[in-house]
This record gives C-alpha cells, sequence and structure tokens, in this order.
C-alpha cells in the first residue's frame, strides 16, 4: 500500500506484486480485510505476463486508531500487509489564562477528540507576537492521551498588548487571546 498510516474516511492504493509474471489469461488475486467496514475489492486480476496490480482501499471515520490486516492470496500463496488508521483529529478545546503581566509564564492546555493511537499527535502552536509571547513550535499529545499541558513564556511590554495564539493540528485549528499586561 502507498500508505501505512491513514486518516480514517480517506483512500490509499494498494499493490499486489507476483513472484512471477501472471498465467495465460491473467491471475485471480483475492483480497480481505481483517475489518469488515474496510472496502477493498474481493478480487483483482493481473493481467497475463504482468507481475503486479492496483486496487483501492477505502477506510471509514474511526474514533480510536485501529490496525487493519490486509490479505492477498493467489496460487496457494499469501500476503499480508497492515495499515494503521488513526482519527481525524480536532481541538475540541484550547484554554489559556485571559491575561498575564509580562515576564510571567503562562499555562496552555489543548484537548482532542479522540485519544492519541498507536503514535504520538503534534499540535503546533504559533503566537501572533513573538516579541510579547514566545509559544514552542509544536506540543506533543502522548499515546493513549487526549490532552497536553503546556508553558508559554511572555515578555515584558511597555504597553497592553493583546496576542492570539492558534493550536493546529491537522486541518483543525482554535486561538486564544492573551492580553499581556505591561508592569
Amino acid at each position: 500500500m502507498t500508505a501505512t498510516r491513514l486518516t480514517g474516511g480517506l483512500s490509499t492504493s494498494g499493490v499486489v506484486t507476483l513472484s512471477g509474471p501472471a498465467v495465460m489469461g491473467g491471475t485471480v488475486v483475492t483480497l480481505s480485510s481483517s475489518q469488515s467496514s474496510i472496502r477493498i475489492p474481493a478480487q483483482i486480476v493481473v493481467t497475463e505476463g504482468q507481475t503486479t496490480a492496483g486496487f483501492v482501499v477505502t477506510t471509514p471515520a474511526v474514533a480510536n486508531a485501529v490496525d487493519v490486516s490486509i490479505q492477498a492470496a493467489a496460487g496457494g500463496g499469501s500476503s499480508n500487509a497492515i495499515l494503521h488508521v488513526v482519527p481525524d483529529f480536532d481541538i475540541v478545546t484550547f484554554f489559556l489564562d485571559a491575561s498575564v503581566v509580562g515576564g510571567y509564564g503562562v499555562t496552555g492546555f489543548v484537548q482532542l477528540n479522540a485519544p492519541a493511537g498507536i503514535k504520538d499527535v503534534d499540535v503546533s502552536l504559533k503566537s501572533s507576537n513573538t516579541a510579547a509571547v514566545t509559544a514552542p513550535s509544536t506540543v506533543t499529545v502522548a499515546k493513549g492521551s487526549t490532552t497536553v499541558v503546556f508553558e508559554l513564556i511572555t515578555w515584558a511590554v511597555t504597553v497592553d498588548t493583546p496576542v492570539v495564539i492558534t493550536a493546529t493540528v491537522g486541518a483543525s485549528s482554535r486561538s486564544v487571546t492573551l492580553n499581556v499586561r505591561r508592569n
């Protein structure tokens, strides 16, 4: 398969490779999946004289990461491939204190709609004004968790300064305004 990790609800392509050229009339390859919700063709044909044939794997949206075994069988032989299907993460909560005196730290909190699956999930952070607030470029939600707590660094300012902090994972993005006050 072209992907070994795929967001649920998307498709990827797979390729069956025979150990030698397909027989006269073509070689029928039977496909099966360990998850009935994964859509793959039941059979594909490797054209006579060829060694490969492609197919499409379509996955449903998933709430939790799942490993799917896809098996190809032909002529008494078989082979498996594993596809890791992961949720399409959404930021459901992004929280910071509303206001802080410049020069003091701020604790932030991000919560995802589903636990990070077999791998950690990186959430990108961006500050609209790095002279007033420095954010780590990414924070990591550990596998099995839905949340991450992180620290932002604020700097002394001469006038009260609103700064927009944006958290992004995949296509999901949330912003919060932090008011950095002068001392």
